[in-house]
């Protein structure tokens, strides 16, 4: 009886992750209701509604290039800028290393086990990707989520998919190519409680740091735990379509759903986990907030033909 009723709550828990790992790309479709909406956002967004696609896809693929000196300047001024966020930060991901052996001990032999067998196959139609699993419908939901945004002219969908991509490419850069790389922090073994000696490329140290390699582009084990790039670049992402729609519970439910499958495969101490999602959200909240400050007073022409007749539109944005 009891491993029937195991498997009936995996086969609902993986339905459920599943509708949320779903619910990424029809995000745009959704309403904040509770967002007030004043009578200048309103009007900007009548105009905008009447901006061409191509239009509106070249003014946001620009906007964003544009904002790409600014993005890196304000990621690595971050630390300098917010001095006491990036104290509390280190503070804290300090004070779970020091603890991580018990805690992350604990989290093998007690988290892992509830989500074991829950698997996110890559789809038939996507064998191409050079994502598998997990990866391939985060992937895939950006990608659906700027393509609805082009199909029906919506701005937030299109602007959340771009932003989103830059968040993992900067994402990329620090974490992947750059911290993974001078931090040098061995991965923990994978089976703490029971294991006695170091059984290389893992250990049972959870103070193994200091391990400096060459940048890897791709997944290698040795002296890259600290911090997950997986949990950097989903909390980016969270975090601009959170930002974007102001809705918070859609996003992070798709994040904790993803980065739940095959989540042994993560290979991670607490503490590299935390922190990817701690930096992941700093990029996420630079990227949104330096879109929103470019968005200056900018007035353009466009043609458009409509019974028969040609006009000239003149759009401001203020």
């Amino acid at each position: 009886m009891k491993l029937i009723v195991h498997r009936i709550f995996l086969n609902m828990k993986s339905n459920l992750l599943m509708a949320l790992a779903m619910a990424w790309t029809v995000l745009p479709c959704t309403a904040t209701a509770a967002e007030p909406v004043s009578v200048e956002k309103e009007a900007m967004q009548s105009d905008t509604q009447e901006e061409g696609r191509a239009t509106k896809s070249i003014r946001l693929i620009k906007q964003a290039v544009f904002d790409i000196d600014d993005d890196l300047k304000e990621i690595v001024l971050y630390p300098f800028n917010k001095p006491t966020e990036t104290l509390l930060f280190l503070g804290g991901v300090g004070a779970l290393v020091a603890v991580d052996r018990p805690v992350t001990t604990y989290y093998q032999d007690k988290v892992e086990p509830v989500f074991q067998g829950y698997r996110i196959t890559t789809p038939k139609f996507a064998d191409f990707l050079p994502f598998n699993g997990a990866d391939s419908y985060w992937v895939l939901g950006i990608a659906g989520s700027y393509v609805l945004g082009v199909g029906f002219n919506d701005e937030r969908s299109q602007k959340a998919a771009i932003l989103s991509t830059k968040a993992i490419v900067y994402s990329q850069l620090v974490t992947q190519l750059f911290l993974k790389s001078v931090i040098g922090r061995m991965r923990p073994d994978p089976n703490l409680s029971k294991a006695t000696a170091n059984n290389a490329p893992y250990t049972t140290n959870p103070y193994d740091f200091g391990n400096t390699h060459r940048p890897y582009l791709g997944a290698k084990s040795y002296g890259t735990s600290m911090p997950s790039y997986h949990f950097t670049s989903y909390f980016a992402v969270a975090r601009v379509y959170s930002k974007v729609y102001d809705n918070y519970l859609i996003p992070y439910g798709v994040t904790a759903a993803l980065l739940a499958a095959n989540i042994k495969g993560h290979h991670h101490w607490v503490s590299d986990m935390v922190a990817g999602a701690l930096i992941g959200t700093m990029i996420g909240s630079v990227v949104v907030d330096n879109a929103e400050d470019g968005e200056a007073p900018s007035t353009m022409l466009f043609p458009s033909y409509s019974n028969g007749e040609v006009s000239l539109n003149m759009y401001h944005q203020f």
